[in-house]
């Protein structure tokens, strides 16, 4: 048993775990919602946008005087 093997495969599963780690945090920090107004290439496809609270269910435009 040659622990000087040993010691440095277990430096390199650590330098791997350590490099897969920090790819989850960035993924993580680019997935916190962000304030203000969304991009205009997301608002485009519709995925950014939340229907107004003004406009309720049930509630045509052609109501409005």
């Amino acid at each position: 048993m040659d622990l000087n093997r040993i010691i440095q495969d277990l430096k390199a599963e650590r330098d791997v775990l350590a490099a897969a780690i920090e790819c989850l945090e960035r993924l993580v920090a680019g997935r916190v919602k962000k304030r203000g107004r969304p991009p205009k290439w997301l608002s485009e496809r519709g995925e950014g946008t939340q229907p107004s609270s003004a406009d309720g269910p049930g509630r045509d435009s052609k109501d409005r005087t």
